[in-house]
């Protein structure tokens, strides 16, 4: 064990010579800058801004340039403006990556006003979006919800090549009345979600557009998730309350967790591992079930056998997965393997715990990676390696105990040439289910 975490002390270490680390803070902090725009703006490809708890303005990132919250306390990034995302990531170029860590972004409070009572409503710009990325986008601990009323998405991707979310919790909208919205939506992206919630939005009043939302909607995607819960929004309650026509049936819709169109998903369990599909609000001719995962246009789902997916009613009534002529669904027993930590950032001198899972007594070969390589899998192999493989480090096997548990502990070093550092962890299980686990990135302050 001494050996082990002498080899990633001495890994850590390798902090690029060159790199910066700019800090915002409220006025009278201390901080380089008091607003994060300006320090991003400052900053150079491999710099690191640290931002300390605080309420901020919205900021656009397009270039590899880490930006992270604090540890400890609440970072608020608000987007003020209707047209404008709290948090933009653009154009970034091919081998850039970028880290966005530790906030807790909301749209802001005048983001958006119905135009009718129970009509249509407009819309506003995501609160959290990617787009046109050609490198990897890392997104860890960020939470995303409302303010009520904002009628905003939580995180739009467009034609992205790569984005890892770990430990995230997306929140779509619940509304009284109108539209609400799904937690995320991706067109034409790669996506690798671990240890995170998304949830859609639920409706209250099951008046035209007010239906649950998908939590997840999907076109053109290849997705791998992993120890998260995805989460259908439910339906309102007009037909217990007799609807405001006497005589009319308001039928309830609950949602689909995740609904995929020409999208290819491995599904992986975990201990969090859940997703589950919306229910209606009332029993009978109004109540509309809907499947866990809704399939079409040439979608494929693997899905493992440790994942519970649910349909939103009684099992016995509803499926785990609707999926038209031109799509697969294949379900594999066993466990496919699983990482993450308690926090996505750990400051220099505090220990670290990492808690492994996957099948019962298998072996686990752990691999640390300084930056992030191109995807790399093969057939027979569940999963994809996001490390880069030309500068891979070993750390000894660990074997996961008979409930198919390990945890695994260090102290990073004190040493201040960590600080805006982050490093990826990912491992590979042998056996029966041969699979890459999810990575877990974590970074240093």
């Amino acid at each position: 064990m001494n050996r082990l975490w002498t080899l990633l002390a001495s890994l850590l270490l390798l902090a690029p010579a060159t790199a910066q680390v700019l800090t915002v803070g409220p006025l009278g902090s201390g901080a380089n800058f008091t607003e994060i725009q300006p320090a991003v703006d400052a900053a150079v490809p491999g710099d690191t801004v640290l931002v300390a708890p605080g309420t901020y303005a919205s900021f656009v990132l397009t270039k590899s340039v880490d930006v992270l919250g604090p540890i400890a306390g609440d970072a608020l990034v608000v987007g003020l403006a209707e047209e404008v995302s709290a948090i933009a990531i653009r154009n970034l170029p091919p081998g850039q990556d970028v880290v966005v860590s530790g906030f807790h972004v909301q749209s802001g409070p005048t983001c958006c006003i119905p135009t009718t009572v129970f009509g249509e409503v407009c819309q506003c710009t995501p609160v959290v979006q990617i787009e046109d990325c050609r490198g990897t986008v890392t997104l860890t601990s960020i939470a995303v919800d409302g303010p009520d009323g904002t009628r905003a998405l939580p995180l739009d991707v467009k034609n992205s090549s790569r984005i890892l979310l770990m430990g995230c919790t997306l929140l779509g909208e619940d509304q009284i009345v109108g539209y609400t919205t799904s937690a995320l939506q991706a067109l034409n992206s790669r996506l690798i979600i671990s240890s995170s919630v998304l949830m859609g939005g639920s409706g209250i009043f099951s008046v035209i557009g007010n239906t649950g939302q998908v939590a997840m909607e999907l076109a053109g995607c290849n997705v791998e998730l992993a120890n998260s819960m995805v989460i259908g929004g439910n339906e309102g309650t007009w037909k217990n309350l007799g609807g405001p026509v006497p005589g009319v049936v308001y039928h309830s819709y609950g949602s689909p967790a995740i609904q995929a169109e020409a999208s290819t998903l491995l599904l992986k369990g975990g201990p969090n591992g859940l997703i589950r599909a919306g229910g209606g609000a009332c029993d009978g001719a109004c109540q509309q079930l809907s499947p866990g995962v809704l399939l079409t246009l040439g979608s494929e789902v693997i899905a493992m056998g440790d994942l519970a997916v649910e349909g939103g009613g009684d099992p016995s009534e509803n499926s785990s997965y609707n999926a038209d002529a031109t799509s697969t669904v294949i379900e594999l027993p066993g466990f496919a393997p699983t990482v993450t930590s308690l926090s996505n950032s750990v400051g220099v001198g505090t220990m670290v715990t990492f808690a492994f899972t996957g099948e019962p007594n298998a072996a686990l070969l752990l691999f640390w990676s300084a930056g992030l390589g191109a995807n790399f899998s093969r057939p027979g192999l569940l999963g994809t390696s996001v490390l880069d493989l030309q500068n891979l480090n070993s750390l000894a096997p660990l074997g996961l105990d008979a409930l198919g548990t390990s945890t695994l502990s260090a102290t990073i070093p004190n040493a201040p040439a960590l600080v805006g550092v982050s490093r990826t962890i990912q491992g590979l299980q042998t056996g029966a289910v041969a699979s890459f686990s999810n990575p877990w990135t974590v970074t240093f302050q």
